[in-house]
């Protein structure tokens, strides 16, 4: 293929990696992910990602602090799932940590406290009148949520005791 060829398919995946960018925040491994689905060889994912960085389509700090409060606010995930998720998204783990700490603690103690009781609610378990089988099953539905087991039985034991 000749190189004005390829020069114009390049500029393409360009335009169009940057549109991908522009529609919702992503990080580097979204981005590498999409390249290669693209065709694009290693050393061509290499040179967009750090023109995309340059010029700050892309910027794994931004996207971490993002994708923290969002996935907090809107999914009412824990800082577990949030945290196993960036990593599993090759994000470096001291933009994880700054992430993570944009979290408000009072939020976060009292979206567990209404997670808890709306499952308590929806299971119509009387606070009164209840057995441990319960417990641990609202329990389970906070871990998987990925709040912190500490803070679970912390906010179960101040309804239940």
């Amino acid at each position: 293929m000749n190189n004005t060829i390829q020069h114009n398919i390049n500029q393409l995946i360009i335009k169009k990696i940057k549109t991908y960018c522009a529609a919702k925040e992503r990080c580097i491994d979204d981005v590498v992910r999409k390249l290669k689905t693209l065709g694009c060889k290693q050393n061509e994912i290499h040179e967009i990602v750090n023109q995309l960085s340059k010029e700050n389509f892309i910027n794994e700090e931004r996207f971490a602090s993002i994708f923290a409060q969002n996935k907090f606010k809107l999914n009412k995930w824990g800082k577990i799932k949030i945290i196993k998720t960036l990593k599993s998204k090759n994000i470096n783990e001291k933009i994880i940590t700054n992430a993570i700490e944009t979290i408000n603690n009072e939020e976060y103690e009292t979206m567990l406290i209404k997670i808890i009781q709306n499952r308590i609610k929806a299971k119509n378990i009387d606070p009164n009148k209840y057995n441990e089988l319960q417990i641990q099953k609202i329990a389970n539905y906070a871990l998987q949520k990925g709040f912190e087991e500490e803070l679970i039985f912390k906010i179960l034991n101040s309804i239940f005791i």
